[in-house]
């Protein structure tokens, strides 16, 4: 699996797969209403704070439809904040990385309250095999995981 080489990069492949999945949602794509509608549901606002490159990704639920934003455009103070590195805010996506365990291992700090965002995870999973289709459909298989050594 290919790692982001710098933060275009990283903003291009993840925060591209957000985007497309707003706006997917936009135009009633039955395979992100169900996830998009409940996310949306949440009002939360979660800051990723990215390193390795450095990115922040902004996912505003409070609007209606989800407004993704990078960097400082968003001024609204986040419910959370993720702080994680790059390669596994990817792999969170990809379905690799078990949330609860990397929060006790301190591979990602939460602050905000967790409770609040534990009770998200069963609707990010239903979006992980998404993910993974967009790194086919855009033509980006390289930061896929390898099915047969995972």
């Amino acid at each position: 699996m290919k790692e982001f080489e710098s933060a275009e990069e990283l903003q291009e492949v993840l925060g591209g797969f957000f985007i497309d999945f707003v706006e997917r949602m936009k135009v009633g794509d039955s395979a992100v209403m169900k996830p998009g509608k409940a996310l949306n549901d949440t009002n939360l606002i979660v800051h990723f704070e990215l390193k390795n490159p450095d990115l922040r990704i902004v996912i505003d639920c409070e609007e209606k439809p989800i407004e993704i934003s990078f960097g400082e455009k968003n001024p609204k103070l986040p419910t959370a904040v993720f702080y994680v590195d790059a390669i596994n805010g990817h792999l969170f996506w990809l379905g690799g990385l078990n949330l609860p365990n990397a929060l006790i291992k301190k591979k990602v700090v939460l602050k905000g309250p967790i409770h609040r965002m534990l009770k998200v995870l069963p609707i990010a999973k239903t979006v992980f095999p998404l993910y993974d289709q967009y790194l086919v459909d855009k033509g980006f298989e390289a930061y896929r995981l390898d099915k047969d050594k995972s």
